[in-house]
């Protein structure tokens, strides 16, 4: 603990270094963010467009800004500007037209927009391990990008309770699509947490869910060890038979458990007990208002696979910590209510996120 390495005399420390942490490999307090433990100090404050303040390790003596980890990392744009330009895309707006708003290139806004969705994608990976949830819907959703006019599907995992966005994947609509969809939930998941899933009739599913949720098991009369699903997976799919684009049936089927368990199950959280996808259908609806490349008949497509990947890993983000959901409010009384973020019912953060926050929380 570098407070009681460090000298006693000089000024006490007054500035908050709580987040912050030395990035340098050889240091032994190395990507440590508490405060108590580290030998961060403040070194004043650098930076023309926006005063950002600037840590000094007292161990090694190596310096960064406050902006480090964050997507303004090296920007000589103040983290307001960038924070609208993200608010507005998460309201539909076009890289075309936020830039005609903000006065800025529009490859400056993608090239912002980008760092924002790989800011996102390392926010899940800390903050989201380790979760207990009972109940996951999977369900994709189908878009164009501009470049060879090729199609791209977006893969979705949502906890029915929390209303989050567990996992989410860009690709085609292939078996290994749907295999890296459900190991993105499994890296989220708790080790014993084995969940009730529900999806559409897409088949890649069952290879996905039994291939991760499974087991070897050593049979009687047989050489090799045989793969077994867990006798706790439950999944079960709700299909729809269409006539050219008309609905003609739905119906639901088992594939993996008991239906009478299952149903028993999704009771226990307040739920109907039947197989639907209906949330995750409505989060779809969702993406597709906040993703202004997901929506149909429009010029807003994207270019290329990997932009649109980070539109919908940055959506995720603005869904889960920045946006209220209005399932999860909570009556404070006198008609008063308190809304809530998926984080919040989660348990991994305790406030609602603004924009500006989310861009400028250090990630290490």
């Amino acid at each position: 603990m570098w407070s009681e390495v460090k000298s006693r005399r000089g000024r006490p420390k007054v500035h908050d270094s709580n987040g912050q942490a030395c990035m340098n490999t050889a240091c032994e307090y190395y990507r440590d963010t508490d405060a108590g433990f580290h030998a961060l100090r403040w070194d004043g404050q650098r930076n023309a467009c926006e005063a950002t303040d600037q840590w000094e390790c007292g161990a090694c003596g190596r310096k960064h800004t406050a902006r480090l980890g964050t997507p303004i990392y090296r920007l000589k744009t103040s983290s307001t500007q960038v924070a609208l330009a993200t608010h507005l895309a998460m309201k539909g707006l076009s890289i075309a037209d936020i830039s005609e708003v903000l006065v800025h290139s529009p490859e400056t806004v993608a090239r912002w927009l980008e760092r924002d969705g790989e800011h996102s994608e390392r926010l899940h990976e800390q903050l989201f391990r380790e979760l207990v949830v009972v109940h996951v819907q999977l369900d994709e959703v189908v878009t164009r990008v501009r470049r060879w006019a090729q199609r791209a599907w977006v893969w979705t995992a949502q906890d029915v309770q929390s209303k989050a966005l567990l996992a989410w994947h860009v690709g085609g609509r292939a078996q290994a699509d749907a295999h890296r969809l459900v190991h993105r939930v499994t890296e989220v998941l708790a080790r014993t947490c084995v969940p009730v899933f529900t999806s559409d009739g897409l088949r890649q599913y069952f290879y996905a869910l039994t291939a991760h949720f499974g087991q070897w098991v050593e049979q009687a009369g047989k050489r090799k060890p045989v793969w077994q699903a867990l006798p706790s997976l439950l999944y079960g799919q709700f299909r729809k038979v269409k006539a050219g684009r008309k609905l003609k049936q739905v119906y639901t089927k088992m594939l993996c458990g008991e239906r009478s368990v299952l149903q028993t199950v999704l009771q226990s959280i307040g739920l109907s007990g039947g197989i639907q996808t209906s949330y995750v259908e409505r989060l779809n609806l969702t993406l597709r208002h906040t993703v202004a490349a997901l929506r149909r008949r429009t010029w807003a497509l994207a270019y290329r696979v990997d932009r649109l990947r980070w539109r919908v890993a940055l959506a995720a983000a603005y869904y889960n910590f920045c946006r209220t959901h209005h399932a999860l409010r909570v009556e404070m009384g006198e008609g008063r209510y308190r809304g809530r973020t998926p984080a919040m019912a989660l348990g991994v953060t305790g406030h609602q996120w603004s924009v500006r926050e989310f861009i400028t929380h250090p990630v290490y």
